[in-house]
């Protein structure tokens, strides 16, 4: 791909979602970080960001900020994205040839709203579901999705000019839903590649962490009771994220109930550099989730050279096939022998895990290497280029 070749078009970008808040979970962190990168692999390329109000300033990236072009309005959120595109389009806001959106998430009014205007005016549009149409989403809430699916959501979708899956599963699926549309797989990327902390097989507590959403879906309470089954004395168990729902105190109420509790730190919200700094201690992390789309904290935990357990609802087969951790069926009992298979091996063996992880890491799950693909098709979409490598046959 030619990083040259947007310099000659001065293509705009309008990316678009409901909410940029980082606390919201995965999706607006992601968005965040993919604009960042794609600013920073070509910075020629102009990015608009579109989100509710009051949430711009948390991007850091003076590159990112110096183009952002979004004014909220006083009407609904609706609303504005439709004046909004209607000043992308007739070029009051922006000084373009060429014009493409590319809306994250499904089923919200925003999005029916993008989907409606941009078609409306002639703009290209690229949709990227963030698992909102795994089996999982798919049935929370599953009456209000099936009479959205009828009215517009299918339609919304059959009319986008490409689907963005960032898992093979994922990228299957929406094959299934629409086998006529073009498909392309992206994985997300990391934020960054830590020096990998040696963990010392001298420390009197090791650590078994988990970072994410407090939520069901994550399948935290399995976890707990796979941790009441271990002889746990001279290991940690962390959970750390921002809670959903009071779910903590929920899960705090079971590792009381399961005598474990002293044993567990559920230490709520951690910040960026917070975050980095656990990955970068723990000796093993899990992700016990029913379902992830993608699950970038696999990513980042083993950028930190710290070996994984994920399920097998999380797209992470490559913890087998590059023997950097462990991908069990969902349950107790999977977690449980897992868990002890992780703790009582060796350091050393834990070790070459995590390197063999970070190599993993450093080649495929790159975020220059994620924005490099997604130009790649913001190129075809407008121009018909190349096909693009991430495209499903």
């Amino acid at each position: 791909m030619n990083k040259d070749f947007f310099q000659d078009t001065g293509i705009q970008v309008l990316h678009s979602l409901r909410d940029i808040s980082q606390d919201k979970g995965g999706v607006p962190i992601a968005v965040i970080r993919l604009v960042e990168a794609i600013a920073d692999y070509d910075q020629t390329i102009q990015i608009r960001l579109g989100a509710s109000p009051g949430c711009l300033p948390i991007l850091s990236k003076t590159q990112i900020k110096s183009n952002l072009k979004w004014n909220p309005l006083s009407e609904n959120l609706s609303q504005s994205f439709k004046h909004f595109l209607h000043d992308f389009k007739d070029g009051t806001s922006v000084d373009t040839s060429c014009s493409l959106v590319h809306d994250h998430g499904i089923w919200l009014p925003n999005n029916h709203a993008i989907a409606v205007e941009s078609r409306r005016l002639g703009i290209p549009r690229i949709v990227t579901p963030h698992g909102m149409l795994e089996n999982w989403a798919l049935n929370y809430k599953a009456w209000k999705k099936r009479i959205a699916w009828h009215f517009f959501q299918y339609s919304d979708l059959k009319t986008t000019q490409v689907l963005h899956a960032t898992s093979n599963a994922e990228a299957l699926n929406l094959r299934k839903l629409f086998p006529d549309l073009p498909i392309v797989m992206i994985p997300l990327g990391v934020d960054r590649l830590p020096t990998i902390t040696k963990k010392g097989s001298h420390q009197s507590q090791k650590t078994v962490l988990f970072i994410g959403r407090i939520h069901p879906v994550k399948g935290l309470s399995n976890l707990i009771e796979a941790w009441s089954h271990l002889n746990s004395k001279s290991w940690q168990l962390i959970i750390a994220g921002n809670d959903e729902r009071n779910y903590q105190g929920f899960l705090e109420k079971k590792a009381k109930q399961l005598g474990v509790i002293d044993t567990i730190n559920l230490m709520g919200y951690v910040d960026r550099e917070a975050k980095w700094k656990l990955y970068q201690e723990a000796d093993v992390f899990v992700l016990p989730s029913f379902t992830e789309n993608f699950g970038i904290v696999i990513a980042e935990a083993l950028a930190s050279g710290t070996p994984a357990i994920a399920t097998k609802g999380t797209p992470w087969s490559d913890l087998v096939t590059y023997r950097c951790g462990w991908w069990i069926d969902s349950g107790v009992m999977p977690l449980v022998e897992a868990l002890r298979e992780a703790m009582e091996s060796e350091q050393i063996q834990r070790t070459e895990m995590g390197y063999r992880g970070r190599q993993l890491v450093e080649s495929k799950y790159t975020w220059e290497r994620t924005a490099e693909q997604m130009i790649e098709v913001y190129e075809w979409i407008l121009y018909r280029q190349q096909k693009p490598t991430s495209m499903l046959d």
